[in-house]
């Protein structure tokens, strides 16, 4: 990925990455000194948070809670009083160089009661002393990626008053101690998988045969045709898909028979085939994949020997090894392959739609729950639907139903609602397709297009786009995957 071409530097020391026309990107690192059950972060930007990484003692840590208070500021939470370090990204619109900057600044007071040595004499004289130190303070402030060297000079005025007898000793050396109160918010450089800028379409079925073949395709520059970089552990279809921030997962589908199986894939290395790290509490297809920053939501199915809808939510984590996924909680009602898709918010995942179904449910990353919780409806439910998520609010794409709909609904993360909103349409009537999104925009890639209700057209291969931040008519149609493909799945880095 060529990062270096959208980092820009103020004068004022500090960075940011400008993501398009009007917007940038701001990044930062806020350290608790203190050990404390809530950091709160001020950050006075006015922006959306779209990327946040917690540390203790140098190693990435999932708290219990982040509340994001307002557009400046936001907490994180956790059960006991700890100090460590937050990273997080910004996401500013219309500002392409505005993000802020904070100064420290301080004055400190020195108070200082110098001693004398007294004898025995036959006068009595009063010395007046006056000096004048020059104190150079170097507080040290620890950064995640930069450390700043702050030297104020302090000069304090001190008129002690002394007396002493005939023998007198000069006045001591005085080194007044202060300890100022420093507060250095730096600019902080995005790490690797913070800027999104490849699109990845995964298994599926081509011309009726199942395949393994993984496609990956830019964000940001003009192509025609996606490139084949890689194959998944097993030829399938109905699969979930999730992404780290350093690779790409599918898990359980069909191969034609249901599977158990989770394998992965770098996104910044070349390969020949994914690796199998663990399996699926049970073998399923038609589950809906949902991802936090660190584990991997597996969302109902349809479950083997038998057929049928499950409702149980299964997780697995990113990084650490592991041999079965763990059950965590309950959908609001089973799952099968007819079933809807998933969306992501920094602290929330979301499982919306399914064929006669328009619930959008939601379950938190960070707290044990039960049973996941209703937020709101889409305007129309839809089968075999894909799913994308902006930093504000989830997507889905068209989807299997009565209407043969296109259209993109939208629903938000912060607010509560009642129904979803259409904000434009696909170039097809489409299903079984795959989603993937950039931070600007969202895709939607192959799926079966179809003339009218539940009669199945013809396999396609057209990747759409359509923006997050304005409203849009009809999505463009930006290139082609390397077959025609439906059952397929979508991922992003």
């Amino acid at each position: 990925m060529q990062l270096r071409r959208w980092f820009k530097s103020k004068t004022d020391g500090s960075n940011y990455i400008s993501v398009a026309s009007g917007n940038s990107l701001c990044a930062y690192s806020f350290t608790q000194t203190t050990a404390s059950t809530d950091w709160v972060v001020e950050h006075n930007n006015n922006s959306i948070i779209i990327a946040i990484q917690t540390f203790i003692d140098n190693e990435l840590v999932e708290p219990d809670e982040i509340v994001i208070n307002d557009s400046n500021t936001f907490t994180v939470k956790f059960s006991e009083a700890v100090s460590g370090v937050v990273n997080f990204m910004l996401f500013k619109v219309g500002a392409t160089d505005e993000c802020a900057v904070i100064v420290p600044s301080f004055t400190p007071t020195a108070t200082v009661t110098p001693e004398g040595t007294s004898g025995v004499a036959t006068v009595t004289p009063t010395a007046t002393v006056t000096p004048t130190p020059t104190v150079t303070i170097t507080p040290t402030n620890t950064t995640v990626a930069s450390t700043p060297i702050v030297t104020p000079t302090v000069t304090p005025t001190v008129t002690p008053t002394l007396t002493v007898t005939p023998t007198v000793t000069p006045p001591p050396t005085v080194t007044p101690t202060v300890t100022p109160t420093l507060t250095v918010t730096p600019t902080v450089t995005p790490s690797a998988g913070t800027i999104l800028a490849t699109g990845y379409v995964a298994g599926g079925s081509q011309f009726g045969a199942t395949t393994d073949k993984i496609d990956a395709f830019p964000f940001s520059s003009p192509f025609a045709t996606a490139t084949d970089i890689g194959n998944l552990t097993f030829v399938k279809s109905s699969a979930t898909a999730h992404s780290s921030s350093l690779s790409g997962h599918t898990a359980g589908g069909r191969i034609p028979i249901r599977i158990i199986v989770i394998d992965s894939f770098p996104f910044s290395s070349p390969f020949v085939m994914a690796t199998i790290i663990g399996d699926l509490t049970i073998a399923k297809s038609g589950a809906v994949g949902v991802s936090s920053a660190t584990h991997g939501y597996v969302g109902g199915g349809t479950v083997s020997p038998t057929p049928g809808g499950s409702n149980t939510l299964e997780r697995f984590p990113f990084n650490t090894p592991f041999t079965v996924a763990t059950d965590i909680g309950d959908l609001l009602a089973p799952y099968n392959d007819e079933a809807g898709t998933g969306q992501q918010s920094l602290i929330d995942g979301y499982i919306s739609g399914g064929l006669s179904d328009v619930t959008v449910q939601r379950f938190p990353f960070s707290t044990p729950f039960t049973v996941t919780t209703d937020v709101g409806d889409l305007v129309e439910g839809t089968g075999f639907n894909a799913g994308v998520s902006s930093s504000i609010s989830g997507y889905s794409l068209s989807g299997f139903s009565t209407s043969n709909t296109r259209i993109v609904q939208s629903f938000p993360f912060a607010s509560p609602f009642t129904t979803a909103v259409t904000v434009g349409n696909l170039t097809q009537y489409n299903y079984s397709n795959a989603g993937s999104n950039s931070l600007t925009d969202g895709y939607r890639s192959g799926g079966m297009a179809t003339s009218s209700p539940f009669v199945p057209s013809a396999t396609t291969d057209t990747i759409d786009r359509f923006p997050f931040a304005a409203p849009f008519v009809t999505a463009t149609d930006i290139g082609n995957l390397t077959a025609l493909s439906d059952g397929v799945v979508g991922l992003q880095s």
